[in-house]
């Protein structure tokens, strides 16, 4: 890049996380400061020699992304960064069929650089949590995807049945937890043509035993076979 640069050419332009604003009025014998921000909302002055050489990249906050980057191998997130590409591009992998197999990818952001994918979903929170998409249709990339546990992941699958009611659509499990009823019980009640806001709003009936069953069971203790006394035993008859 010449050192005649209009700043035209350099407003714009990204030098590692910096992207360039305006010059900035700061100024020295050959020097030239650009005011620039940083893909973590920070601003600041950076002279234009440090940023075309590459001795300023950030603002500071790439030192703790790389710090965790340098200790991936100890990494839950980083194993789940490795396992996210490996499912969508190995056919090897088992979980194939499922990610890649569909069309499903890994943005090229991620894709390319770990500490970027660091960047944009942080440190997992615990061992219970994993990537999850919020769209299954869509692909692994910013705004698409979250930590979740295995309980959230459960509730967002492709082959869950979505039941609308009261203005909110849940999956099944979701209502019947939030209202009280056996879910084997919500899924009986559709399959049997019931509408879905009623499915999920009815209470359950309490069960209880008919009298069909009351008369049943005492037929049944009147009809056990009771023990007898035993009889005496009869001499034995002379030889």
């Amino acid at each position: 890049m010449p050192k005649s640069i209009l700043t035209s050419e350099m407003v714009g332009c990204s030098f590692g996380r910096w992207t360039v604003l305006r010059e900035s009025r700061k100024r020295g014998p050959g020097l030239r400061v650009w005011e620039c921000r940083c893909s973590c909302g920070t601003v600041s002055e950076v002279s234009q020699s440090t940023l075309r050489s590459g001795g300023s990249k950030s603002c500071g906050c790439l030192k703790s992304i790389h710090g965790e980057a340098r200790n991936r191998h100890n990494s839950l997130t980083y194993c789940c960064w490795r396992g996210m590409k490996e499912r969508c591009r190995s056919p090897k992998c088992p979980g194939y069929k499922d990610y890649g197999g569909r069309g499903i990818q890994v943005c090229q952001r991620w894709q390319e650089s770990y500490p970027a994918f660091l960047s944009d979903m942080g440190p997992i929170p615990d061992q219970g949590y994993s990537i999850e998409r919020v769209n299954n249709n869509g692909h692994y990339e910013p705004g698409n995807c979250r930590w979740a546990t295995m309980k959230e992941q459960g509730r967002n699958k492709r082959n869950n049945r979505l039941v609308t009611a009261e203005e909110v659509t849940l999956c099944v499990s979701e209502w019947a937890e939030r209202k009280g009823i056996d879910a084997r019980t919500i899924v009986s009640r559709l399959r049997a043509g019931w509408d879905e806001a009623r499915s999920v709003t009815e209470p359950a009936r309490p069960r209880r035993e008919g009298p069909r069953r009351s008369k049943r069971l005492a037929f049944a203790i009147q009809s056990a076979p009771t023990e007898t006394a035993a009889s005496p035993a009869q001499p034995p008859l002379p030889l």
